[in-house]
Parts: structure tokens; sequence; C-alpha cells
């Protein structure tokens, strides 16, 4: 197993590690996907509104690389480079950083937009790692509108709105004020105008957009 050595001075800067290298190797693969969760607004609004960061790598997976064998083989070169499996949550792929003199788990969720047609059977793919199906995220590969960071060269990150919708069923539960931080510092940081007028042309087309409100 290959061991990071690398003594990262910070959390943040060990999970921007992460990112980094796991991404550098599904690109490798020609692994299509998209980096969903808090990356976005830390990425792209902190600099304004401030962001604590987050440590961990939410990947979405376009179905095209569940079928061609893309993501199986990016999965096995991250094995082989010292990722961890998870016997309980199959679509997790775990890392070993070293942060402070002290040796952390991070971790990366391998999600999917492939519907399996019950609320049972979520996680697929045949290979060692799996990915776990998430109503919310079709609207990603759907609508498109991708974001790019200069730091993160071919990475795409959702658009502003549909970044909002797959953070709005999250944002309702108690225990998640963080999802509606995400969306306040999203939504604060567009021009008003412009984004009512596209997020009103996404609630006439899709109901997953007007049930977000």
């Amino acid at each position: 197993m290959a061991i990071n050595l690398t003594n990262f001075t910070s959390e943040i800067e060990a999970a921007k590690h992460l990112l980094g290298e796991s991404t550098s190797t599904l690109l490798q693969h020609c692994v299509e996907f998209a980096v969903v969760g808090g990356w976005s607004p830390f990425l792209f609004h902190s600099s304004k509104y401030g962001h604590p960061g987050t440590f961990d790598v939410d990947i979405l997976l376009h179905e095209r690389s569940l079928d061609d064998g893309s993501f199986d083989k990016a999965s096995e070169a991250l094995l082989t480079n010292g990722y961890l499996r998870a016997p309980k949550n199959v679509y997790q792929a775990h890392r070993v950083l070293n942060v402070a003199n002290e040796e952390l788990v991070f971790h990366i969720d391998f999600l999917n937009e492939r519907d399996p047609g019950n609320a049972i059977e979520l996680v697929g793919v045949k290979g060692r790692m799996k990915s776990i199906y998430t109503e919310a995220m079709r609207a990603v590969f759907k609508y498109e509108g991708y974001r790019f960071h200069h730091a993160y060269s071919g990475i795409r990150f959702p658009s502003p709105e549909t970044f909002i919708v797959t953070k709005a069923a999250a944002a309702v539960v108690k225990k998640r004020k963080r999802d509606a931080f995400d969306i306040f510092v999203t939504v604060q940081d567009q021009v008003a105008v412009e984004l009512k007028r596209r997020w009103n042309d996404l609630c006439n087309c899709d109901g997953l957009f007007s049930d977000a409100n």
C-alpha cells in the first residue's frame, strides 16, 4: 500500500490534497464526473463571505463511466495507491493523511445519478468500489453549466443553480444547517436578477427545482 508521508499543517490543506489527488486519478482514467458538495462554496465564494471548508470529497459519476469500466479502473488505481475500502459504506474510499504529526482519516463519497427504480438497492457498480444513487444529483449533468477553478484544471463543479438544488433536500434536515449556509453564500454571491431568471426557467421545466423552493 502506498503511504503519503507528507505532514500537512491543517485539515483543510490535507483535504485539498485529497481533492487534487483523487480527481487527478479519475481524469487519468477518463472518468466522467463532477465534484459536488461543499467544495463549490469554499472555492468560489469563500473570499467574499468566508467559509470553513470541507474535509471530504463528493464525486458524482456519470452513468457512462459506470458502464464503460473507466470508474472500475480508476478505483483500482486508487486502492493500489493507498486508498481503503469500507465494508459498511461501500461507496466510500478512505485515505489516511498525516496532519500536524497525527494520522487522520479522510474520505471520498462516490455518488451516481442512475435511478435504480426502488428505494432499497441504491448502491451500484460491479467493481470493488461502489457508488450510491442520490436523486437530486441528476440535475448536475442534465443542465450542465459547469464551473471550473484555476487550482483544479479540468475538474467540473456544478453551476450555482444545480448546486443549490442538490443541497436543498439536505438543508431541511435540522442537523444540516451547514447545507443551508452553503446555499446562502452561493445565492448571495450571484446577481439577484439573473439568478431569479435562471431559477424560474428551471422551475418551469423541472419539478426538482420547484420542489427545492
